[in-house]
């Protein structure tokens, strides 16, 4: 996968999974879920009804892109999740700036 496609395919929501994943590897979705609410508190109580749904959406898309392995419920990162996620801090000097903001320039 060439840097342009990571380019295309990385954005904050992304990114805040393979960082969960670099640090706490082998947790379950409950797990994860936990662990993005306690880094990225949710907005509105609307938005933490949306979240669970949210982060399988972005879990099925990360498997696909295979930057997340999923092995009977424990979630790891790849070492291309890995290669993306330092990709990611080389070239964007503060991802979690905004809540809406996208890596590199592109949404995903």
């Amino acid at each position: 996968m060439d840097d342009a496609i990571i380019r295309r395919h990385l954005s904050v929501g992304r990114l805040t999974i393979l960082e969960v994943l670099h640090d706490e590897p082998g947790i379950d979705e409950d797990q994860l879920l936990a662990e993005w609410i306690r880094r990225r508190p949710p907005a509105s109580q609307a938005h933490a009804r949306r979240l669970p749904r949210t982060i399988a959406q972005l879990l099925w898309q990360l498997r696909n892109l295979e930057w997340v392995d999923d092995t009977e419920g424990e979630l790891t990162i790849t070492a291309l999740g890995e290669y993306v996620r330092e990709f990611a801090r080389l070239h964007s000097p503060s991802p979690f700036a905004s809540r809406t903001s996208t890596v590199g320039g592109h949404s995903a």
